[in-house]
């Protein structure tokens, strides 16, 4: 009798016990949903880190904050990327940063749906980009962009290492122009024979150059200068690509006034043509020379210029080798005034002192001639900018031009063919002043470096090889023997 009022108490006490441990799992996730939920309406984050390497700047913050369209910042990233890491957290601080801002990493190789989807809205799916939206308005960044490499190691048979992290200065900087009420207009001229961007000929067409100009926020159109000097004045910067007939004397006054009145000018001229823009060139400082520039090449006829002239147009481009195709000579002139607003000349591309200007331009196979040829460096691109203001508190508007001794680098074919678009773009770039970066800086990657002596680093392979595998073996037999015994 006794033991059956055991039994009956122990079988109570265990139902109330079970009682206790159900109402106990209850209330914990009772509480964990009600924390669940008061994180998500009340979060705060906070970086602890002392680099603090992908924590917005106050600039970027601002910049987000005060935007009143949605902003999409969508990612073409193949997990093997070198930036992949960096930029999957950079992404995540962005979609923190407010509610109107959403990110997205897509990887082209796996969301092959998502991946087509952007293909045909955007007309575009190359993989490792950044697809940055605001409102109606897009732009394209390639992941590169996204930092600056150091390719010393590459001279010692080791990859290139990354110097700094610009993520955030790029992606605020594209969103930053995105934002702009108004997109800056490039006119093409058309009417002498130039490269069109409406032709898909590889030869002589541009609409190959134009498509990527439009993903940069940027309005293109064709240009008559039949329509007078006032239809000049709505464009922010005027391309004249290849021209083959010279134009009138009426022509150049337009293009002369258009400059003078804080203009900007593309001109992409080619060997052996006279267009007839020679004496506003000089005005600017400029000669282009009757010849053909021969220098590094690969089969005789394209000259290849791997390095540049200082200039913002030319900052982000070590390691690109730019290909001009049978250029002729772009010289800056000997200036004849000391004036403060006389043009400032810039060689943009030129060869090395090896190439020289062949004055028989169509001689094959070309040779150097000391009576008649020049030795070079002989430049083939310049950058000139006029009525820069200096020691003045008020900010002018300069005139701006860039010369290109070739128009064909930029065709259909080239581009076809893999010739680079970073000079042509980035000119055209610093011709608008688009391409000038918010004052956010730069990160620089963590890194922990370690400095020992030949003799130390042969006793730490040691110790790592050999000296905790053995010891972990002999923990092991001992374990084993005593289990024995």
């Amino acid at each position: 009798m006794k033991s059956m009022k055991i039994k009956r108490d122990y079988r109570r006490l265990r139902r109330w016990m079970r009682l206790n441990t159900a109402g106990a799992l209850l209330l914990a996730a009772a509480l964990t949903l009600m924390a669940n939920y008061l994180a998500q309406r009340h979060w705060w984050r906070a970086d602890f880190s002392r680099a603090a390497y992908h924590t917005l700047s106050p600039a970027t913050l601002e910049l987000i904050a005060d935007a009143h369209e949605p902003i999409n910042i969508i990612a073409l990233a193949t997990p093997g990327h070198e930036l992949f890491r960096d930029l999957r957290g950079l992404l995540r601080e962005y979609q923190h940063a407010a509610d109107h801002v959403r990110t997205e990493l897509v990887d082209p190789h796996r969301d092959l749906a998502r991946s087509k989807e952007l293909a045909v809205r955007h007309d575009f799916a190359e993989p490792n980009h950044l697809i940055v939206e605001v409102g109606d308005r897009v732009r394209f960044i390639a992941l590169r962009d996204l930092a600056d490499y150091d390719y010393s190691p590459m001279l010692q048979g080791r990859g290139k290492t990354i110097s700094s992290f610009r993520g955030e200065q790029v992606i605020s900087t594209a969103i930053h122009s995105l934002l702009q009420a108004r997109r800056p207009i490039v006119g093409f001229i058309a009417g002498h024979g130039e490269k069109s961007i409406d032709n898909h000929d590889s030869l002589q067409g541009y609409s190959s150059i134009a498509r990527l100009i439009r993903r940069g926020n940027i309005e293109v159109q064709t240009v008559l200068l039949d329509d007078g000097a006032r239809s000049l004045a709505q464009y922010d910067a005027l391309v004249i690509a290849g021209p083959t007939r010279r134009m009138t004397l009426t022509e150049l006054d337009m293009l002369r006034g258009y400059l003078n009145n804080a203009g900007r000018l593309f001109l992409l001229l080619d060997q052996g043509i006279d267009a007839g823009l020679n004496p506003l060139l000089e005005e600017w400082g400029v000669k282009v020379g009757n010849d053909r520039v021969i220098g590094l090449t690969l089969t005789g006829g394209e000259l290849l210029v791997p390095a540049y002239g200082r200039h913002p147009i030319t900052a982000r481009m070590q390691n690109v080798t730019t290909i001009f195709n049978t250029p002729c000579s772009i010289q800056p002139l000997a200036a004849t005034s000391a004036a403060a607003d006389r043009p400032r000349v810039t060689v943009l591309a030129a060869t090395t002192e090896q190439g020289w200007a062949n004055k028989s331009a169509y001689q094959n196979p070309p040779k150097f001639d000391p009576k008649t040829d020049q030795r070079g460096p002989i430049a083939v691109a310049v950058a000139v900018e006029k009525g820069i203001a200096e020691n003045l508190e008020m900010e002018l508007k300069s005139a701006r031009m860039v010369v290109f001794g070739d128009s064909t680098l930029a065709t259909n074919g080239a581009l076809i063919a893999g010739y680079g678009s970073d000079l042509f773009l980035n000119s055209l770039q610093w011709l608008l002043e688009i391409s000038q970066p918010m004052a956010i800086a730069a990160k620089q990657p963590p890194t922990l470096q370690i400095s020992l002596p030949r003799t130390r680093q042969h006793l730490l392979y040691v110790l790592l090889g050999g000296g905790i595998p053995m010891v972990l073996g002999m923990l092991g037999l001992v374990v084993l023997w005593l289990r024995r015994k």
